[in-house]
């Protein structure tokens, strides 16, 4: 994610020294927006992935540790964080909680392919199923409360266009939620886009950063990730031919409800107003702390506000679903 803790190599050694390790250098990772991530190259061919955690909480990250390995151990692709000598996985750079993961090979597949939209949709599914009975329960920071307050609280200062776009979403979000409730609920990954997964080929080989985890509606992360995975990208339609192969896809491992398929097209509007508006206060944030340079990633809000247009405008229509 973005690098906004800068480290030297020395004191990242003093890190993995914990852990019997030597490291030779790193590579700062410039993707996503949340947390500060290396590249950790050691003296043996094996590669980790370093993570400071810049806004999780000790109690939300303690709560992932086992999660992640009782996904891997169900044979999702995830990386478990490794732990020391004696059994701590979380240390601390400049005061800041922070962990040494296995990197997973791969890369992010920036122009998805038929097949690739097909197995994250599956695995998403399994993702679900798998968390289903998990003994896990956490809200969702940026949820649909979350979502309102943003809206008000970013409301004053737009212009009266983008004003009259968030008052017809949430307008038709909410129709939608009364005329269609069987919308089935679980832990949910919450920031499932391309750069938060790695493919070898058609092979999914990674599911990436979860610290976005939460209680919410399976629905909510289905259209998150169709969002990006079937959009024309640079273009932010949807590829028709992607979307119906990922619905289907996920509908064979994870039937949809009757629901949950009509209220589809609103969610995917509504899943780019959430990082609409995310983004939105990011770029506030950015401002005010004056956070830039080279290594801070900061998404382009405006790019979420036309999907979310380009959703309500052209509605996604589903078929073939048995």
């Amino acid at each position: 994610m973005s690098v906004y803790t800068t480290v030297a190599l020395e004191q990242v050694q003093q890190l993995a020294e914990h852990y019997q390790l030597r490291v030779t250098g790193l590579i700062p990772i410039q993707a996503g927006i949340e947390n500060t991530n290396y590249f950790v190259q050691l003296d043996t061919p094996q590669q980790l992935v370093l993570t400071i955690f810049e806004e999780m909480s000790l109690n939300d990250i303690h709560e992932l540790i086992p999660l992640l390995e009782y996904l891997k151990q169900q044979g999702l692709p995830v990386a478990a964080p490794l732990s020391d000598q004696a059994g701590q996985v979380i240390h601390f750079i400049q005061t800041k909680p922070a962990q040494l993961a296995p990197r997973l090979m791969g890369q992010p597949p920036m122009q998805p392919t038929v097949r690739q939209v097909s197995e994250m949709a599956n695995t998403l599914a399994r993702l679900h199923l798998t968390l289903r009975t998990y003994p896990l329960h956490r809200d969702n920071n940026h949820g649909q409360v979350w979502w309102q307050h943003s809206r008000d609280e970013l409301m004053p200062g737009l212009t009266p266009a983008d004003q009259a776009l968030l008052i017809q979403s949430f307008a038709q979000f909410e129709a939608a939620q009364q005329q269609y409730p069987d919308r089935p609920c679980g832990l949910i990954h919450g920031d499932l886009f391309r750069d938060n997964t790695l493919f070898d080929g058609n092979t999914l080989t990674g599911l990436l950063d979860f610290s976005e985890l939460a209680y919410d509606e399976w629905l909510l992360d289905i259209a998150i990730c169709l969002n990006d995975f079937c959009s024309q990208w640079p273009n932010v339609s949807l590829d028709l031919e992607k979307a119906q192969a990922f619905i289907q896809a996920y509908h064979q491992v994870r039937p949809l409800t009757g629901d949950e398929q009509q209220a589809l097209p609103i969610y995917l509007a509504m899943a780019a107003c959430r990082f609409w508006l995310s983004r939105l206060q990011i770029a506030a944030r950015n401002q005010l702390e004056a956070r830039n340079g080279e290594h801070i990633l900061q998404k382009d809000p405006a790019e979420m506000r036309a999907m979310l247009a380009d959703r309500l405008h052209s509605p996604l229509t589903i078929s073939g679903l048995e």
